[in-house]
């Protein structure tokens, strides 16, 4: 049997916490998306109430969100086999730090099925590094998480890992520590058996297809899609640009023909169609000699001069 840890152990924890900077905290909530290869997550606020197996093993975190919610009252127990006990590690921590040596947000850890069983650990928060392992003494532990209504931080990744003793199983893995674990986890790249004798004779991962990835297939298409999309964009605006330079040139030649015909004419300011004459002008026309004109502020007579070239 595992002895549990000691309380000074965790009083050297709780009393002189070596705080982690947002950066690392964000380095190892990130790390941790790919630490999960061949193991299952839990979700602790999504299993309030519930008694959970662990099967080979597992990682629990708070919430799938980067930040986990105010007012959060949950309790859920992990269960391994009757034969096996718990075995928890701590891959990161950081929830609201406590004030005057109380937590504002905690976790806890019982040894059984209920929060009425002895604690494993004192309530936690805070950021925290090189928090201890420890093993249940039976099948089962219970874990609580409170939070309260203001503050909040990216919470906790916490392995855990159903072991027994040595002598192991044919379907189990012995551990350099005597543990006894899954086969399953064995070269996961995950320190499932805590002391990385699980990791130590792994071989090199099988080279991956020839060929583009899905990713990047995916990744190919998306970029293919947007650089159309702005094409079709550029284009329309260049349509657009070139008609209505097309148009603005056939009003422009209408205008000069126009002109052209009338050299007098009367041309509005605002570029519209050439009016027509109105009463208040008429046009005095001798053709004989090709002179043509528009005379403007005098009355329409109705009398004709005669031409001084009429026989």
């Amino acid at each position: 049997m595992a002895s549990l840890v000691t309380k000074n152990a965790w009083r050297s924890v709780m009393f002189n916490p070596e705080p982690l900077s947002v950066f690392i905290t964000m380095i190892l909530l990130f790390t941790s998306c790919g630490s999960t290869v061949g193991i299952k997550v839990v979700y602790l606020t999504s299993h309030c109430g519930y008694v959970v197996p662990t099967g080979a093993g597992g990682l629990l975190e708070a919430e799938d969100g980067l930040n986990y919610k105010d007012n959060v009252d949950c309790t859920v127990t992990l269960a391994a086999l009757p034969t096996h006990r718990i075995l928890i590690q701590f891959h990161r921590f950081s929830l609201e730090s406590g004030v005057n040596g109380k937590c504002l947000d905690g976790l806890r850890f019982y040894d059984g099925s209920t929060v009425n069983d002895p604690p494993l650990t004192p309530e936690l928060c805070g950021r925290l590094t090189q928090l201890p392992d420890f093993v249940s003494n039976g099948s089962n532990i219970t874990v609580r998480f409170k939070t309260d209504e203001g503050g909040q931080s990216f919470g906790f990744g916490i392995y855990f890992t159903q072991i027994s003793d040595a002598p192991c199983l044919d379907e189990e893995f012995e551990c350099n520590n005597s543990y006894c674990i899954g086969q399953s986890l064995v070269c996961n790249t995950i320190n499932m058996c805590g002391d990385w004798s699980d990791e130590g004779n792994c071989t090199a991962p099988p080279p991956e297809p020839k060929g583009l990835s899905l990713a990047a297939i995916v990744g190919i298409g998306i970029s293919v899609i947007f650089v159309t999309a702005v094409i079709i964009m550029l284009c329309v605006q260049i349509i657009q640009h070139h008609r209505k330079q097309m148009i603005l040139k056939r009003l422009v030649d209408q205008v000069d023909r126009d002109i052209k015909k009338n050299p007098y004419a009367k041309l509005p300011s605002d570029g519209s169609d050439v009016q027509k004459e109105d009463d208040s002008s008429y046009v005095l026309k001798t053709d004989d000699v090709g002179l043509s004109g528009k005379v403007f502020g005098r009355k329409r007579s109705s009398k004709v001069a005669p031409s001084q070239y009429d026989s």
